[in-house]
């Protein structure tokens, strides 16, 4: 529906729901570690800019415990990629931030691809790899919660390339 043009398209922005992703992904992770007990979406757009406390072009992925009592939020800098109109280039800095009820506490801010790798136990190919391209396979253009976005990671980290990632819309 996005015509191959997902990732300058405006309906990108807002909150979207996990409904389902690769193996591999970083939620599907956490969720085998807590099941039944956790929650994953995305911020983008006005939604990320609002969170970022008014700081454009960032993305957040959240991942909550608990019913949101414990949320993980780890943001990132995020550009239509110049080269593919449905492409997102994701990139430094990174912050990872938990927060509680009435509190954050900032736990790590990454300057760049290398320092965030590595703390994520990455080999040195894949601390000197690009920065990540999500492409959008196919985004629904409504606007209204029950939209269905697909995301693969096309180039990048090695660790992370060919993951899928299945949204709706929330909000």
């Amino acid at each position: 529906p996005a015509g191959g043009k997902g990732g300058l398209s405006g309906a990108l922005g807002g909150e979207w729901e996990l409904l389902w992703c690769s193996a591999d992904a970083e939620p599907a992770k956490v969720a085998r570690l807590f099941p039944g007990l956790t929650e994953s979406y995305q911020l983008t757009g006005a939604a990320a800019t609002a969170r970022a406390g008014g700081v454009p072009d960032r993305i957040f992925q959240v991942q909550s415990l608990l019913g949101g009592a414990i949320r993980f939020e780890l943001s990132a800098s995020v550009v239509p990629y110049a080269a593919d109109p449905a492409v997102l280039e994701v990139f430094p800095p990174f912050k990872l931030d938990l927060v509680l009820p009435g509190f954050t506490w900032h736990i790590v801010n990454y300057d760049d691809n290398a320092e965030f790798r590595k703390a994520n136990n990455r080999t040195l190919e894949e601390q000197m790899a690009p920065n990540n391209l999500y492409q959008q396979r196919y985004l629904e253009e409504s606007g209204q919660p029950g939209d269905v976005r697909i995301s693969k990671v096309i180039a990048g980290d090695p660790a992370v390339v060919g993951i899928v990632l299945v949204h709706q819309r929330r909000a």
